[in-house]
């Protein structure tokens, strides 16, 4: 994206998507359920995944629905989590109701590029996109 101020970005695993019900429901859709190597993005407006193989994937700013990380109960624990979370919604309908809702998992190689992610997310979250309401995917808007 031209134009686009970066927030944060890190290089890791890109674990895959799954509905926020379940996390044994994965989502296949548009290469969403194909696990690999990916950067993780978040910029002024929209924050992605630049997966190997499958394109890039986006979710617009205003979509974000929360963030955060985890782990093994014994790295939650000690303060060592590492995986992050980003839970969006797939439409325009009323965020309380969580059928529309999945969850993308991400695993930075760096366990202090987790809370820089999970930082700029929220402050994404918190100020909202500068442009662009949908989110994109290879095939167009979920």
């Amino acid at each position: 994206m031209t134009g686009a101020l970066t927030l944060a970005w890190a290089e890791g695993t890109y674990l895959g998507t799954t509905t926020a019900l379940s996390r044994h429901e994965h989502v296949a859709v548009a290469g969403l359920g194909e696990r690999g190597r990916a950067t993780m993005v978040v910029d002024d407006r929209t924050m992605r995944w630049e997966r190997q193989g499958p394109d890039v994937f986006r979710v617009a700013g205003s979509r974000l629905l929360g963030v955060g990380m985890e782990g093994s109960l014994v790295e939650t624990l000690l303060g060592r989590a590492k995986r992050v979370w980003v839970e969006w919604t797939t439409d325009h309908t009323d965020h309380t109701d969580h059928t529309d809702h999945t969850v993308t998992r991400f695993q930075p190689r760096a366990r202090a590029d987790s809370a820089a992610l999970v930082s700029a997310v929220q402050r994404l979250m918190e100020f909202g996109p500068a442009t662009d309401d949908s989110p994109t995917t290879p095939d167009g808007p979920l």
